[in-house]
Parts: C-alpha cells; sequence; structure tokens
C-alpha cells in the first residue's frame, strides 16, 4: 500500500470511501470489516457484502455506522523496493499537490472520461478562486485549502461555485469525493 502515503484521513474513512491513488484503491486489500450499526448490533463483512467501486462503496446496513475493526492483505515485498515505491510516490505528490497545509484532500472525484477533475478546474480558470479564507490551491486546482479560519459555509460555499463553472464551461457534473456531515448534508 505504498501509494497510501500522504492521503489524508483515517483506516475507517478509507474503508467507507474506497480511497485510492495511482491506479490502487483501499478495497483491493480489504479482507473483512467489522462495523457497529446504530443499533448496536456488530457484525463482519467481506468484500462480497460491500459493493465498491472507484471512490465509492455501499454497505447493506444504512448509516450511521462505526467501523471497529479492518483486516487487510498484504504482500510480502522487498522492504528496499517498498522504501523506493513509497519515495517516489511521495515525491510525485510533493511536486503536484499541496501537501502541509490544511485541505481535506481532493474535493472531486475524477469525472468518466479522459480529463481529470483538477484539470477541469483548472482550465475553467478557477486557481486561486476564494471564498474568505477558503481557496482552490494554485498548486493542484482539485484541492480547496484553508489558508486560516475558513469556515465550513465557506469552503462549502466555493465548492458549489467551482461545480458550477465547471458545469457552466465544460458541461460536466462534478460529484465530491468529500463527505458532508451536519448541516451541509
Amino acid at each position: 500500500m505504498e501509494w497510501a502515503g500522504s492521503i489524508p484521513g483515517t483506516v475507517g474513512g478509507a474503508v467507507c470511501t474506497n480511497a485510492g491513488a495511482f491506479n490502487a484503491a483501499f478495497w483491493d486489500y480489504v479482507r473483512y470489516v467489522d462495523v457497529v450499526a446504530a443499533g448496536g448490533s456488530i457484525m463482519r463483512l467481506g468484500p462480497k457484502d460491500v459493493i465498491h467501486s472507484y471512490r465509492k462503496t455501499q454497505f447493506p446496513i444504512p448509516k450511521p455506522f462505526a467501523v471497529t475493526e479492518v483486516g487487510l492483505e498484504l504482500e510480502r515485498s522487498d522492504p528496499g523496493a517498498v522504501a523506493s515505491l513509497a519515495a517516489s510516490y511521495k515525491l510525485r505528490r510533493e511536486a503536484s499537490q499541496p501537501l502541509g497545509v490544511a485541505s481535506a484532500g481532493c474535493v472531486f472525484k475524477n469525472p468518466p472520461g479522459d480529463e481529470p477533475a483538477g484539470a477541469l478546474i483548472e482550465k475553467a480558470g478557477l486557481k486561486g478562486a476564494r471564498r474568505g479564507s477558503a481557496v482552490v490551491s494554485e498548486k493542484h486546482a482539485n484541492f480547496i485549502v484553508n489558508e486560516g479560519g475558513a469556515s465550513a459555509a465557506e469552503i462549502y460555499e466555493l465548492i458549489g461555485f467551482v461545480r458550477d463553472q465547471v458545469r457552466q464551461q465544460f458541461g460536466v457534473e462534478l460529484e465530491t469525493e468529500i463527505e458532508y456531515l451536519g448541516a451541509f448534508r
């Protein structure tokens, strides 16, 4: 799972969103997931129980639930090769993503087709667009960074603005990769 380094989030979040990068995804490695449902029942689910695809999962139980344990199956590999591959992924991320600043990672899923969400946002001229302290990153347009004190409302408004601009300019509907909690559901 060398590709997973520097992805913001938690193991439970990676399970629920099928986090991924560099043509790999979290559910490629999951053997089981233990969850506690809202009523308190505990169940163990396997890959055949959970529908998973690009940045998406569909659990056979309604939300809310909590992921309490995840079993992964990884392959043994040469430690030097693993370290080298992890370092190369890290360098690629450092060169192209705004690491070290407050963000939730990529905001939008890549739409079907050849053009990734970040490229569409950049082509729409939205790098640097802002709402208060929430700003579309100049380094990678699919990141919204918090320059300090951005409210959830500012980030939510900026996401909507970006989505609307891409739809108007290119006819592409961007779907968020991040999940909303609370009032922004």
